[in-house]
């Protein structure tokens, strides 16, 4: 039986090929690692451990005298938070909660701690919350370009993202690793 029944979809995601392309990548998450499959905004670096559960920026000065970044450089998640936030306020609250409820079923979050790597681990819940953020973006405009739709193309070639670099948003890129060694 597969992952992600369509008969158990959310009805926003209900018949949309767009959808089933994400659910169908992350249930064969990692089974593949092929990085022509990456987006052209993506840097490929190696694992280390520094990068765990860090917003890491490789090209963010050191903030002396007042420790806060500069105007306009922003972290990782902040990128984030406002890519999500634009594409939820395009769907209605009744489209977003089966969504949320849907990738947070105990099955999905325990299938990608099964298929990920033992020091990938602690990021299921990060990928996990990505299934979903990507769900909403492609059930409110689809495959439209945006940062979601290139990290979507990342996960989709084998790769994690833990960080980025560049100036945002033109110039930002995600920094990726292999998520297989």
């Amino acid at each position: 039986m597969p992952l992600f029944p369509e008969s158990e979809l959310p009805p926003v995601l209900v018949g949309k090929p767009e959808a089933i392309e994400v659910l169908k990548t992350f249930e064969d998450l990692y089974k593949l690692v092929d990085r022509t499959l990456l987006p052209p905004r993506a840097r490929v670096m190696p694992y280390t451990d520094d990068a765990e559960m860090v917003n890491l920026r490789d090209n963010t000065p050191q903030c002396e005298g007042t420790r806060l970044a500069p105007e306009g450089d922003f972290s990782y998640s902040e990128i984030f938070d406002s890519e999500r936030s634009k594409y939820k306020r395009m769907l209605d609250l009744s489209d977003r909660r089966p969504i949320t409820a849907f990738i947070s079923r105990s099955e999905i979050i325990g299938h990608i701690e099964r298929i990920v790597l033992a020091h990938l681990r602690s990021y299921s819940d990060w990928i996990d919350s990505d299934l979903g953020d990507i769900l909403t973006k492609r059930a409110a405009v689809g495959r439209a370009p945006s940062l979601l739709e290139d990290l979507f193309q990342v996960y989709r070639a084998g790769y994690f993202s833990y960080g980025c670099t560049g100036e945002y948003p033109d110039e930002m890129h995600f920094l990726v690793f292999p998520a297989r060694d």
